[in-house]
């Protein structure tokens, strides 16, 4: 008998605001990203125009150790993605140190 496998997990958008917990798939976690997004770029644009921030101080030191702290997590959050980890891991020797110990094996009461 052929069981029906299930269908494939599609990736899905989750957002999370404290400790709400709002799921969100298909048009409606496009439309949130797209909303997120055009607010983001509002507030930059704004910043901006208002004088607040000038592209002289995109290059002060506070905001360097920002974008690498930035670069460091997009970094990091794209390899959690992967959990094998790639083809650079512990080799299968490695773990073969151990082999000459025997089990520990608790005593048996039989008599």
């Amino acid at each position: 008998m052929n069981e029906a496998s299930p269908p494939p997990r599609q990736p899905a958008i989750i957002l999370k605001l404290g400790n709400a917990n709002v799921s969100l798939t298909g048009p409606w976690a496009l439309f949130a990203l797209a909303l997120v997004l055009a607010l983001l770029t509002a507030l930059v644009s704004y910043a901006f125009m208002s004088g607040r921030i000038t592209p002289r101080s995109l290059v002060s030191p506070l905001i360097l150790s920002a974008w690498l702290w930035l670069l460091f997590l997009f970094y990091w959050s794209a390899a959690a993605l992967d959990p094998v980890g790639g083809s650079v891991g512990r080799s299968f020797g490695r773990d073969d140190r151990h082999d000459h110990r025997s089990p520990i094996v608790p005593p048996s009461n039989s008599r």
